[in-house]
């Protein structure tokens, strides 16, 4: 017995530590399995009056095709008439309405070739099926849009009356009082506060009324090191990498054949090899840090769960993870290098904005997610706290990928701490932009209270002596209501087709202005025509601009129809009759109010889950996205 036990020992060993290994890691891989099923058959989100339930493993495929889009839209909207497309949610809605009218074609028949295809895929890390369902599913939204734009056509008569009005030239004289929170003796009560909140609370700033808004924009606070360029190249120039005979043998060598002829027995070596090869060496170098580094993060990493491609960190983290400040002495140390500054921001929040002013940090860019480079702040959006990406996976107190500069500084960061987007919690978040926009528009009701006594002032001593009284300096500008060169410009460009107001300086695009001042010009030049007499006071106006709380006081110098010769000119292009399907349509403001995410979300009764929501599983009804897609 013991001599065979000797003689087949390995064997045995072999075949029982095997046996061994299965039965310790069934349990665990059929664990695995089904937490992995289970967060798959998750509820995600419901849709309809029956709560008709979206699983993960739908909303995971559409959070992958939004995040195709959220770096195809990094530059511009796919759809500028929409604008950018909010979230997930709404990406998921649109598709769904596009698919429902039958606007969505075949995967195979969206006219971009298979080369194009794998190319997105290969510089995003999808794969080609998302990336050809995603622009399926885009022009297929493309023609939804198209298709709500389009009005019937308009007659000759209105069309002619639409064109004079738009494109009628006046020249200005003018200035601008703004209302100001400087302005007026006015102190706002608490109660007029809390309102003033409570109505613009969840408003982006400039979106409101007069521009009110004060819903806060995503914030973070951050940490990182910088290792300088300038310390990377001190060391190496100091190595025996660049030593004279490095750099003669590379010289002979000349990998890329650019450099000037080997000299055998030269005393001296050219300086575009020394540069040549410092170059090379800095580049080996920069990876070889921005590696170790990784290394070092990932090390303190170790032995920690994750969830969906996100750490699930301990309570005691803080107290587990790698300092920055010990890393950045770990890097000196190892690679003998001027020891790499170390800065925290913990004091106060950075939004995305300021995120692009830090000096430095903000230049830096990595490929880890893709050959599309992404920079700081990119990767904090995609942070899992605040935007979120199916293909970005970056988190608070989880170091993300080292960054460069052109100048090849490395930059490693942590986002220590997240506010995501939201409306103030109280007054007191908010009170300074509170206190100055109310105070702003009580100067500018006050103001407008007034427009009689500056209308006769006007009359009575002139547009000079009204600035000099407010203390303005006065403009001249040629107005209309169309901005023809902003037109003709979105012709060339191929954008949407609309009508874009003329910029008042000082003002901006208002459209109410700009109708009243070429409403005016053109009742004098009608009185003209009928050789009635125009004296100079009637020239002369005074026009509350509410939009921006401020007031318009001038005086028409001159005018320009719209002739003839310049009506069939753009005429016969179809450019009017466009012009006013924009119009009908509603442009913008109409296209969002049907197609905004938060209108979508109210026709289609859709509600996303978040983890402390509840749910009865009876209300529950299986989703068939076939069905869904062709429900009337």
């Amino acid at each position: 017995m013991f001599k065979f036990l000797r003689k087949y020992n390995k064997w045995i060993l072999a075949v029982g530590g095997t046996l061994l290994m299965i039965v310790f890691l069934i349990p665990q891989a059929i664990e695995g399995l089904a937490h992995s099923a289970g967060a798959e058959r998750a509820t995600r989100a419901t849709i309809g009056e029956d709560n008709t339930r979206i699983r993960n493993a739908v909303w995971s495929e559409v959070n992958r095709e939004m995040d195709f889009i959220r770096r195809r839209e990094r530059f511009e909207p796919f759809f500028p008439e929409l604008g950018r497309i909010e979230n997930v949610g709404h990406w998921y809605l649109l598709s769904l309405e596009a698919e429902r009218a039958g606007l969505v074609p075949a995967s195979g028949s969206i006219g971009i070739s298979r080369e194009e295809i794998e190319a997105a895929a290969a510089g995003t890390g999808l794969s080609p099926r998302i990336i050809e369902r995603t622009f399926a599913k885009l022009f297929g939204v493309e023609r939804l849009i198209e298709s709500y734009l389009t009005a019937g056509e308009s007659s000759d008569r209105r069309v002619r009356h639409f064109a004079s009005r738009i494109l009628h030239e006046v020249d200005t004289e003018y200035f601008v009082i703004n209302a100001s929170s400087e302005g007026v003796d006015f102190e706002p009560s608490d109660q007029q506060l809390r309102e003033q909140l409570e109505r613009y609370g969840k408003v982006d700033p400039g979106e409101g009324d007069h521009g009110f808004g004060y819903r806060l924009p995503h914030r973070v606070k951050l940490e990182w090191i910088t290792i300088s360029a300038d310390a990377i190249r001190e060391m190496l120039l100091d190595s025996e990498d660049m030593s004279r005979v490095e750099q003669r043998i590379h010289w002979k060598r000349n990998p890329d054949g650019n450099l000037p002829q080997f000299v055998e027995g030269a005393t001296e070596v050219p300086e575009e090899v020394r540069q040549d090869l410092l170059a090379r060496l800095m580049e080996r170098r920069v990876e070889e840090i921005a590696r170790y580094a990784r290394d070092q993060l990932r090390a303190s990493q170790r032995g920690l769960s994750q969830v969906d491609g996100y750490y699930v960190l301990p309570d005691d983290w803080s107290e587990q993870q790698l300092e920055f400040p010990e890393l950045a002495e770990r890097v000196r140390t190892r690679f003998d290098i001027e020891l790499p500054a170390y800065r925290a921001i913990g004091d106060r929040w950075l939004t995305l904005d300021e995120l692009d002013e830090l000096n430095g940090i903000a230049d830096g860019e990595t490929t880890r997610f893709g050959s599309e480079p992404l920079g700081l702040r990119e990767l904090v959006q995609s942070a899992r706290q605040l935007d979120g990406s199916a293909m970005v996976q970056i988190q608070r107190d989880i170091a993300g990928p080292p960054l460069v500069d052109l100048e090849q500084n490395i930059y490693l960061f942590r986002i220590t701490d997240v506010d995501p987007r939201r409306a103030p919690q109280n007054v007191d978040e908010v009170r300074e932009q509170l206190v100055r926009d109310l105070r702003r528009l009580e100067h500018f009701r006050r103001l407008s209270e007034q427009t009689s006594e500056m209308e006769q002032r006007l009359r009575d001593r002139g547009l000079l002596d009204a600035a000099i009284r407010h203390g303005e300096e006065i403009r001249r500008a040629r107005l209309s209501i169309c901005d023809l060169n902003e037109v003709q410009m979105r012709l060339m460009t191929q954008q949407p087709l609309k009508l874009v107001p003329t910029n008042i300086p000082g003002l901006g695009p208002i459209r109410p202005t700009l109708e009243a001042v070429v409403d005016q010009a053109r009742h004098l030049d009608a009185l003209e025509r009928r050789g009635e007499t125009v004296r100079d006071e009637d020239r002369r106006f005074v026009l509350p601009v509410e939009d921006r709380l401020a007031v318009m006081v001038g005086r028409i110098r001159d005018q320009s129809p719209l002739s003839r010769d310049e009506y069939e000119l753009y005429a016969q292009f179809g450019l009017f009759t466009e012009l006013i399907r924009a119009e009908e349509s509603g442009g913008e403001a109409d296209l969002a109010e049907a197609f905004g995410y938060d209108a979508l979300a109210a026709r289609h009764q859709f509600r996303i889950l978040r983890d402390d929501d509840e749910i009865d599983p009876a209300e529950l009804e299986e989703i068939d996205l076939d069905e869904l897609a062709s429900a009337e």
